[in-house]
């Protein structure tokens, strides 16, 4: 089962890795203008705003131990909690990495998942790894 989910893994990056090698549609040993053998044309830039980067982030929320029901005062009262919080978070993050070239066209995607009580699903997730670890 693990081969199958590595080998799925395999087939998605590895034409990613293969896009800059034959970035104008030629084979390494024919170069045309922009990539000839002294300067090899390897850039990822025209990639970079296709990069879609996911950050979860599991942590234990009052307003939703409070709330037994997705509501739309449930939605609001989250969206005006994490709302600042994110868009603090990726100021600071881009602080330190805006100097990067085409950093700003790299898509963050913020994954909130408020629960209840975060120890017991880290326990639990933390057992479970052990076991399949073979600890």
């Amino acid at each position: 089962m693990m081969d199958l989910g590595l080998q799925a893994l395999r087939m998605r990056v590895l034409p990613v890795l293969a896009l800059p090698q034959a970035v104008h549609g030629h084979a390494r040993d024919s170069p045309c203008g922009m990539c000839s053998p002294s300067k090899p044309h390897h850039s990822i830039d025209h990639l970079k705003s296709r990069i879609h980067v996911p950050i979860l982030i599991i942590h234990q929320c009052t307003i939703t131990s409070a709330n037994t029901e997705i509501s739309a005062q449930y939605r609001q009262q989250m969206t005006e909690h994490h709302q600042e919080r994110a868009e603090a978070y990726f100021s600071k993050q881009f602080a330190k990495s805006g100097s990067l070239h085409k950093y700003d066209s790299v898509n963050f995607h913020a994954i909130l998942v408020p629960v209840p009580n975060k120890k017991l699903i880290v326990d639990a997730f933390t057992k479970q790894a052990a076991l399949l670890k073979g600890v």
